[in-house]
């Protein structure tokens, strides 16, 4: 895969932490930012951080959610891969999966009877018919002999079979998305074998493509390096307040009076000032610092929330699910709390900045 035009790691020249890119396919432009683009800065912000602190700390990166940072490795966990029945190409690579406990990841319904073709805790699930196994449980039930399954990605049905989640009274209605009515609208998601294997804690839990490459890029230089992201739709919390510094960059730069950013070297050099991170300049120390602590009163906040009781409620908040004002309220009286001075710390933007007042 070539990245900016090669398929050879280009040595570091400049700050990593802020990488320019010129996109687009246009002769002298560097295409459009990808998976591949993001690790590269990855493995020189850690050979950064690797030659200022060697292994002293563990490191964290944060991201949120895209395409980029989504990306599955190629034998990942994935439903989206599967057939019902058995075959395809895309579960054929799936890597085979521990079973760790019994909540997440088996189910209610196991048969004495077929206790050999089902698992339980301690055991591994491989994802693949193997000359071992005894072949598709949904030709039994059926009394069909199908031939030609070793070897081939085991379905949708047959995996969640293996972990207890088939009711076998009722396997007519399991569909990859449920019983529907007359409008074709899913009816009972219980049936759902999308839904269900989904669900699973190993099909939730599968790291993204950049979070093994970066723990693998880590682990090569004897740092433990762990990726995390943020919960999709809330920018709030992404980063060390990335967001914020991304608005503050952008206020600045449309600041700008038009006339003094009409050629491309004009707009680049409005650009490199929007993230200058010299004293005093737009990206100060100082204002990253405002920035990363706004975020992380918002995630101190969800995180008092989410542990807290609330009298009514059977099932706790989530991220998802959490008022607006209840998280304004709770952060509030988190940062109030956290000092002794307990006073008011809003904000508002000033001079295109996030300012506390």
């Amino acid at each position: 895969m070539a990245v900016y035009h090669s398929d050879i790691k280009q040595s570091l020249n400049s700050d990593p932490f802020i990488q320019l890119f010129e996109y687009g396919n246009a002769e002298g432009r560097e295409g459009y930012w990808s998976y591949d683009h993001m690790i590269l800065q990855v493995e020189d912000v850690l050979d950064v951080l690797y030659v200022a602190f060697g292994d002293k700390y563990d490191f964290v990166p944060l991201f949120d959610h895209s395409c980029g940072h989504d990306r599955m490795r190629p034998d990942a966990l994935n439903v989206n891969g599967m057939n019902v029945g058995y075959g395809g190409k895309s579960a054929s690579r799936m890597h085979s999966s521990f079973i760790r406990e019994v909540d997440g990841y088996l189910g209610n319904f196991f048969y004495p009877d077929r206790i050999s073709e089902q698992l339980s805790v301690g055991m591994v699930q491989s994802f693949v018919y193997t000359e071992n196994d005894i072949g598709p449980f949904l030709d039994k039930v059926e009394n069909k002999v199908l031939e030609g399954w070793v070897g081939k990605p085991k379905g949708m049905k047959q995996i969640a079979f293996e972990r207890g989640f088939i009711d076998l009274e009722s396997i007519k209605l399991y569909t990859k998305d449920g019983p529907k009515d007359e409008d074709g609208k899913t009816i009972d998601e219980s049936f759902s074998l999308k839904k269900i294997i989904s669900g699973l804690t190993d099909f939730v839990e599968e790291e993204t493509l950049l979070q093994v490459m970066s723990k693998r890029i880590g682990t090569s230089r004897g740092m433990n390096v762990s990726v995390d992201r943020s919960p999709k739709g809330h920018p709030e919390v992404a980063g060390e307040g990335i967001e914020y510094t991304w608005a503050n960059s952008k206020i600045y730069l449309r600041s700008v009076p038009l006339d003094n950013r009409r050629t491309k070297t004009q707009f680049l050099d409005a650009v490199r000032l929007s993230i200058s991170r010299d004293s005093g300049a737009q990206l100060s120390r100082t204002k990253v610092s405002k920035f990363s602590g706004r975020a992380r009163d918002f995630i101190a906040a969800y995180y008092l929330l989410h542990n807290q009781n609330k009298t009514g409620l059977s099932v706790k908040p989530t991220v998802a699910t959490l008022a607006k004002k209840d998280i304004e309220k709770t952060r509030k009286k988190y940062r109030a709390h956290r000092g002794v001075e307990k006073q008011d710390t809003a904000y508002e933007i000033v001079n295109s900045t996030w300012t506390r007042h």
